[in-house]
């Protein structure tokens, strides 16, 4: 593995941590090369909280997905406690994965390889032969092995988090600051949107580009909406100026939490009318937000709907991105098919549209013209903290 203190050269940090008028981004090959990506896997999402799965998918007791995430083999089981548990899948006696493919309603893994057995907690519960004798107990095997390695966890807003170092401190203060930001909003008491047989509703798509990229353009990136979509080209309100030229937003930087935020009032005319109840704590909320948890969680947070999303990074030029639709608990049961299919379109044609201008960017870090880009100070404030945030993890002082 690269050395993170070797990655970026003394010039281009002082580039980066220059002032937002003069600062330069990330060199180009922080896109494109394996040993970069390679350290940002160890330094960012293994050592931060960072969003793992939709928890809808192992919904129910007995219900078990291997997935490979920040480039380590990891088990997420839901076990018959009524918890979800994260391991790092591999059996510490053979190197096998515990589980090949994701299960439902199972209540003990079996190792293919030699048959080592576990249940739901990551006990050893079986070890076939182990000491030579048909009758042979798991208490032939040294203590210290007859446990998987579990990896912290817990949920938020229908994700499931994980901290693979363990030393990032609790997944409540790590949110905290979230919560507190959105405190018109009743952001612990939200539902996930499900289908008529109770299934959450949840996508996941894949994009051939950087994972910075799709973060810095999905919650932080002002100024392409009039640009990239035909919903903002259509409004008399974007850009997201008054007519003195003034902000019709604010810049949002607390704890984890980068983006910007903006008064309902003034994006009446641009988004659609959506017949849902609000998700404010007593009233209709006055702001909405388009966030960055950092490193891997954005939503768009409106008065009546959330929508968290998260990225993992598959190589340096891939991108897998999931997320699901938040609803006030009033709103199951009540919500119409066409106020759902008129959100879905929106949202769908959005990630189309941003789809392909991040991985037209991909493509661009190919160029030799230019090394690193620059910020438009008026614009780009939340694109250079989130630049920041990055290099914090990456390179110490």
């Amino acid at each position: 593995m690269s050395d993170p203190q070797q990655i970026l050269s003394s010039n281009e940090i002082r580039s980066i941590r220059a002032p937002i008028e003069t600062a330069r981004t990330f060199p180009r090959r922080a896109f494109t090369s394996q040993d970069f990506f390679d350290v940002e896997l160890s330094e960012v999402f293994c050592k931060n909280w960072a969003g793992l799965c939709v928890a809808g998918q192992v919904s129910t007791p007995g219900d078990v997905l291997p997935l490979d995430a920040f480039g380590l083999p990891l088990l997420v089981a839901h076990g018959y406690d009524g918890l979800l548990r994260v391991f790092h899948n591999v059996c510490p006696y053979d190197g096998h994965p515990i589980a090949l493919k994701p299960m439902r309603g199972v209540d003990q893994l079996r190792v293919p390889y030699h048959g080592w057995c576990y249940d739901l907690k990551g006990e050893l519960v079986d070890a076939p032969f182990w000491g030579g004798h048909p009758n042979s107990t798991i208490d032939a095997v040294p203590a210290e092995h007859r446990r998987l390695i579990e990896i912290n966890s817990g949920i938020f807003i229908g994700i499931l988090f994980v901290n693979v170092s363990g030393k990032a401190g609790t997944l409540m203060n790590h949110v905290t600051p979230l919560i507190e930001l959105l405190s018109e909003y009743d952001v612990t008491c939200l539902d996930e949107d499900e289908d008529e047989s109770g299934v959450v509703q949840s996508f996941t798509d894949e994009v051939q580009t950087n994972w910075k990229t799709f973060v810095e353009n999905d919650c932080l990136n002002i100024l392409h909406e009039g640009h990239t979509h035909a919903l903002y080209r259509a409004s008399p309100e974007v850009p997201r100026v008054d007519k003195d030229g003034h902000p019709l937003f604010e810049v949002v930087q607390t704890g984890n939490v980068l983006g910007f935020g903006y008064l309902e009032k003034d994006v009446l005319k641009t988004y659609p009318k959506l017949d849902l109840p609000h998700i404010g704590r007593t009233s209709r909320p006055e702001h909405g937000y388009f966030l960055q948890l950092y490193p891997n969680v954005s939503m768009a947070v409106m008065p009546t709907v959330m929508a968290p999303s998260f990225t993992l990074p598959v190589a340096p030029d891939r991108t897998l991105v999931s997320g699901l639709t938040l609803l006030s608990p009033h709103a199951i049961g009540q919500k119409s098919a066409e106020t759902m299919d008129v959100l879905a379109a929106a949202f769908a044609g959005a990630a189309a549209e941003d789809g392909g201008v991040i991985e037209a960017v991909q493509h661009g870090r190919s160029s030799i013209a230019y090394e690193q880009n620059f910020y438009s100070p008026f614009w780009d404030q939340p694109h250079y903290n989130f630049t920041n945030r990055v290099l914090r993890d990456l390179v110490s002082d």
